[in-house]
C-alpha cells in the first residue's frame, strides 16, 4: 500500500523536526548578543527573548495555511487534469489507495455527524487554547534558559499529570489504578531528572547562566540566587508549571472539539493567528510597561535582524514547528495517536544523543536513570488504555447492544401514546446524548420540561450515569407516515380501541402510500377470528425483499398488542422512495431503476442535393428558372375576381 510505504518516511520527517525544534531553540538562546570578547562567560550576554521566541512559534504555526493553500490547488489541479473524480469501491478506500500521503486537511474521524461546523463567530473559541499555549511556550522558553535541551524535553513529561487530573475534574473522567501508578512514576522521573541537572556541575550545559540569571532576576523580580543548582531547579519548575497552561490548553481544545468540527491543521492555523496578535499586542504593552530584559521587544527584534545566526535559526524554527504540526497530525491520520506519543519519547533521546554529540551536555547516570523512568511510564499510559480498549471491544459491542435494547423497551412503555418512533445514542467523552422520535413532542417535553426531566433522572438512575453526564432531547419525526415504528404504534392503539383488523390495517395502508411511500406491507398475525392462529397480509405498491437495497430503502418495525382472545403480533415494512436531499428517503438510487429522459425536438431532414456545373447542368438550371418566372406572369395577368367577372353585373 502507498501509505504504508510513507509511513517511515512521515515518522523520520516528525522526529527530524521535533528534534531541530528543541536544538535550534537552544542554540538561539547560547548566542552571545553582547560583550562577546570577554574571556569571562559570566560578562558575556545571550539572547534572551522568549517572548520573541514564542511569537515565532506562533508564526511557524500559522505556515499551516500555506500547507492548506497548497493542498487546495492541488486538488484543484489534479481534477481539472482528471476530468472526473473515480468513485471508490468502498469506504476504506479513500485513505488507502488515493495517495501516499494521508490528507491532513480532513479530520482523523471523518464522521462528525453531531457537531457543529467550527465557523463565524464560534472560531474565536480557539483564542482561548492560544492564550494557554502563549502562557506555556513562554515560561516554557524561560526555562530552557536555565537547563539543558535534553532536561527541558524530559521535564515536558509531566504534561500527562496535569492532563490526566484535569480529565478528572473538568471532563469527568475515571482513571484506573494502572494510570495512576503510570502518572506516579512520571512524577518520579522528572524528579529524577531535575535532580540530575541540580547535584551535577556541568558548565557545558548552559553557557553563560550566570548572566542569563542576572538579568533574569533583575526583570521577573525574584530573589538572585548564584548556584547552577539553583537555576536548574528554577527552570524544572518552570517548565512543569508550564505544562498546567499546556494541560488546561489541551482540554479547551478537546471540550471545544467535542461540540464543533473542524479540520485538525485548521484549528492548528487558527490557534497559531490568535496567538500571533495577542503575543504581538502583549509585546508591545509590556515593552512600553517595562521594557527591559525579556520584555525588550526593540533590543530583541535588534538582535533578531542583525545577528545572522539567530535570523537563521528563526526562519528555520518557523519551518520546523510548521513541519512538526504538519507530520504529526499525519502521522496520527495515518497510524495512530498512541504512536505519535512514542515517537516523540524517542524524540527526547535523540535530543539527548545530539547534545552529547555537540557537547553541550555530559553524560550523567542519574539523567539516564529519569530518563528510563519517563521512557516506561509515558508509553505504558497509553498502551494500557489501547490494551484494555482492545479487550474489551467485543464485551462493549455487546454492552451497547443490550443498553440500546433496554433503553428502546423503556421507552415504549413509556412513550406509547406520544407516539414513539426509535431513539438514537450519540457518545461525547464528557456526555451521553440520546434523542428520542416522536410524533408528539410536546407531550414528551411535558409541561415546562417536566417530564423531560423526570425521564433524565429515570434513565440516569437506571443506567447509573454519573450525575449531569446523560442529557435527553425530543426530535420530532418529519413525516410520521414514513416511520413504520410510528404506523405500527398507530395500528396497535386502533386494535386496542376495537376497530376490525381489516378496516385498520387498510386505513394504515392507505395514510402510508398517501404520504408518499413506494409500498407498504402490513402483517397481522395471531388468533384473529377463530381458535387457531392464522396470518394476515395487506400489501400496496412496489416492495423489494433481498439485496443491499432491501436495507437502504425499507424500514421495518414489529410490535405486539395483547388482546381479549390472546397476543396479535404486528409488522409493517414501508418502502421509501430515493431523494436527493435525504429528507424523506435515502439520497442513493435503486440499482434496478431505470430513468426515461425525453428525446430532444426532431430536426426536418433536408432533402440531400447535388450540383453539377456542366454545360447540360446550367441548360436545365436556365429551363427551370425560365419555367418559374412564366408561372409568375401566368399569376399576374389573370384579373382579381377571377373569370366571367364584370363590374356592370
Amino acid at each position: 500500500m502507498a501509505v504504508k510505504a510513507a509511513v517511515p518516511f512521515l515518522v523520520a520527517m516528525m522526529l527530524l523536526t521535533g528534534v531541530c525544534n528543541t536544538l535550534l531553540t537552544k542554540y538561539q538562546d547560547m548566542q552571545c548578543v553582547n560583550n562577546c570578547d570577554s574571556p569571562s562567560p559570566k560578562h558575556r550576554d545571550h539572547f534572551e527573548q522568549p517572548v520573541l521566541q514564542t511569537l515565532q512559534m506562533f508564526m511557524g504555526e500559522m505556515g499551516c495555511w500555506l500547507v492548506i493553500g497548497v493542498f487546495q490547488l492541488y486538488q484543484r489541479y489534479a481534477s481539472a487534469k482528471a476530468g472526473y473524480e473515480a468513485i471508490p469501491d468502498n469506504e476504506g478506500s479513500d485513505d488507502s489507495e488515493t495517495g501516499a500521503v494521508a490528507n491532513p486537511l480532513r479530520p482523523a474521524h471523518p464522521d462528525d455527524e453531531g457537531r457543529i461546523p467550527l465557523e463565524g463567530r464560534s472560531i474565536f473559541l480557539l483564542a482561548l487554547p492560544a492564550c494557554c499555549d502563549i502562557a506555556g511556550t513562554t515560561l516554557m522558553n524561560v526555562g530552557l534558559l536555565f537547563v539543558a535541551a535534553s532536561i527541558y524535553q524530559m521535564t515536558r513529561g509531566a504534561l500527562v499529570l496535569f492532563v490526566g487530573l484535569f480529565s478528572v475534574w473538568f471532563l469527568k473522567r475515571h482513571l484506573g489504578l494502572y494510570k495512576w501508578f503510570s502518572l506516579f512514576v512520571v512524577v518520579a522521573g522528572v524528579a529524577v531528572v531535575g535532580l540530575a541537572g541540580a547535584i551535577t556541575k556541568d558548565d557545558k550545559a548552559s553557557p553563560g547562566h550566570q548572566s542569563i540569571h542576572d538579568e533574569a532576576t533583575g526583570s521577573v523580580g525574584v530573589d538572585a540566587v548564584a548556584s547552577q543548582a539553583a537555576m536548574t531547579i528554577i527552570g524544572v519548575l518552570l517548565i512543569a508549571g508550564a505544562q498546567i497552561f499546556t494541560a488546561t490548553q489541551f482540554v479547551l481544545e478537546e471540550r471545544i472539539m467535542e461540540k464543533y468540527a473542524m479540520e485538525p491543521i485548521k484549528v492548528v492555523g487558527w490557534e497559531g493567528i490568535f496567538g500571533f496578535l495577542v503575543t504581538l499586542i502583549g509585546m508591545i504593552i509590556l515593552h512600553f510597561a517595562i521594557g527591559t530584559g525579556y520584555f525588550n521587544a526593540r533590543e530583541g527584534l535588534y538582535q533578531m535582524t542583525h545577528y545572522r545566526a539567530i535570523a537563521v535559526s528563526s526562519l528555520l524554527i518557523m519551518v520546523s514547528i510548521g513541519g512538526f504540526n504538519f507530520f504529526g497530525l499525519s502521522v496520527t491520520r495515518t497510524v495512530s495517536a498512541t504512536s505519535r506519543s512514542t515517537i516523540d519519547t524517542c524524540r527526547t533521546l535523540f535530543i539527548w544523543i545530539v547534545s552529547l554529540g555537540l557537547g553541550w551536555e555530559t553524560f550523567k547516570w542519574l539523567q539516564v536513570a529519569g530518563f528510563a523512568l519517563l521512557v516506561y511510564a509515558l508509553p505504558q499510559f497509553d498502551k494500557m488504555a489501547t490494551t484494555q480498549t482492545a479487550i474489551s471491544k467485543r464485551r462493549k459491542f455487546v454492552a451497547d447492544g443490550v443498553f440500546y435494547a433496554e433503553l428502546n423497551e423503556f421507552f415504549q412503555r413509556e412513550l406509547a401514546e406520544e407516539g414513539y418512533s426509535g431513539v438514537e445514542v450519540r457518545v461525547t467523552p464528557t456526555v451521553t446524548d440520546i434523542i428520542i422520535r416522536a410524533t408528539h413532542t410536546q407531550e414528551v417535553l411535558g409541561e415546562q420540561g417536566r417530564r423531560i426531566r423526570e425521564l433524565t433522572s429515570l434513565i440516569q438512575k437506571r443506567f447509573k450515569f454519573p450525575e449531569n453526564s446523560v442529557s435527553l432531547y425530543a426530535a420530532k419525526v418529519q413525516n410520521r407516515g414514513l416511520s413504520a415504528v410510528a404506523q405500527c404504534e398507530s395500528l396497535r392503539y386502533k386494535l386496542l380501541n376495537g376497530l376490525a383488523v381489516r378496516r385498520a390495517c387498510y386505513g394504515v395502508l392507505r395514510f402510508i402510500m398517501e404520504s408518499g411511500a413506494k409500498g407498504c406491507e402490513v402483517v397481522v398475525s395471531g388468533k384473529l377470528r377463530a381458535a387457531r392462529a392464522k396470518s394476515m397480509k395487506f400489501t400496496d405498491g412496489f416492495m423489494i425483499h433481498s439485496g443491499q437495497p432491501a436495507k437502504d430503502f425499507i424500514d421495518h418495525a414489529t410490535r405486539h398488542v395483547l388482546l381479549r382472545q390472546g397476543v396479535l403480533g404486528i409488522k409493517v415494512k414501508i418502502m421509501r422512495g430515493s431523494d436527493p436531499e435525504g429528507k424523506a428517503g435515502p439520497s442513493k438510487t435503486l440499482p434496478d431503476s431505470v430513468t426515461i429522459i425525453e428525446p430532444k425536438e426532431e430536426q426536418p431532414v433536408v432533402q440531400p442535393m447535388s450540383q453539377d456545373y456542366g454545360a447540360k447542368a446550367i441548360a436545365a438550371q436556365q429551363a427551370a428558372e425560365q419555367a418559374r418566372q412564366a408561372e409568375q406572369g401566368e399569376g399576374e395577368a389573370q384579373p382579381a375576381g377571377g373569370e366571367g367577372y364584370s363590374e356592370e353585373q
